[in-house]
C-alpha cells in the first residue's frame, strides 16, 4: 500500500510539472503567434508556481481548468477561421487549373516527410515535456537564438525569425571561417606539437 501511494504521489508531482511546462511553453508560442495575429490573447496563468501537491487547492484547480477551456476556446475559433480562410482562398481560383498545379508541382513524398503524417500519434512525452510529431514544418521555435526543431521553417537570431535556408547558410559560413582561421594559424598542428611535446617530456 505504501508503494502504491509512493507512485501515486510520483506521479501526481510529474504530471503537475508537465502542466506547469506546457502552460509555459503554450504561453511562449502564443506570444510568438501574437506578433502576427492581434487576436490572440496575451493572458497568463495567474497560479502557475501553485500546481504543486503541497499548494494545489479545489480553487487553483477550477481556475486551471477555466483557464484552459479559454484556450481551447480561442483555439478552435482560430482553427475555425484558418479552414474558413483556406476554403475561400481555394474557392477563389478555377478548381480545375488548382488541380493541375498541384499535379505538376504537388511532391507526396516531401509532403508525409516535413508533416510526418505517416506517425498515428501526434505527441509523445519526454522529461516533463510533451512534444508534437505531427506538422513540424507548420510549428515556430520557442528559442531564441537558432536552436529549433526537425523541419522548422524559421530560426530565431536575438529574437528575430530567420528563414531557416539563410539561418543555416549563416552556420555553414561561420564555421567555415572558423575552420579557414584554426588552419591559417596553423592551430591543429601547434595543439599538436604541444601534446607531442608534453608526451615527450613525461614518458610513461
Amino acid at each position: 500500500a505504501n508503494l502504491e501511494n509512493a507512485e501515486a504521489a510520483e506521479k501526481i508531482v510529474y504530471n503537475l510539472l508537465t502542466i506547469q511546462k506546457e502552460i509555459l511553453d503554450e504561453h511562449s508560442e502564443r506570444m510568438i503567434m501574437h506578433d502576427y495575429l492581434e487576436a490572440t490573447p496575451t493572458f497568463t496563468m495567474k497560479y502557475l508556481d501553485q500546481l504543486t501537491p503541497e499548494l494545489i487547492n479545489p480553487e487553483i484547480l477550477a481556475y486551471t481548468e477555466k483557464y484552459l477551456d479559454a484556450l481551447k476556446d480561442f483555439y478552435l475559433r482560430t482553427y475555425k477561421a484558418a479552414v474558413n480562410k483556406i476554403d475561400e482562398t481555394t474557392l477563389s481560383f478555377d478548381l480545375e487549373k488548382l488541380q493541375d498545379l498541384k499535379r505538376k508541382h504537388a511532391n507526396k513524398t516531401l509532403d508525409e516527410f516535413v508533416t510526418n503524417k505517416k506517425t498515428f500519434d501526434y505527441f509523445t512525452e519526454y522529461n516533463n515535456d510533451i512534444i508534437q510529431l505531427r506538422d513540424p514544418i507548420y510549428q515556430d521555435p520557442t528559442n531564441k537564438f537558432i536552436k529549433a526543431h526537425f523541419y522548422a521553417p524559421r530560426k530565431m537570431i536575438a529574437g528575430t525569425f530567420v528563414s531557416t535556408l539563410w539561418v543555416n547558410v549563416m552556420v555553414i559560413w561561420f564555421m567555415t571561417l572558423i575552420l579557414y582561421i584554426l588552419l591559417y594559424f596553423r592551430v591543429f598542428k601547434k595543439f599538436l606539437d604541444y601534446i607531442e611535446q608534453n608526451t615527450q617530456k613525461n614518458p610513461h
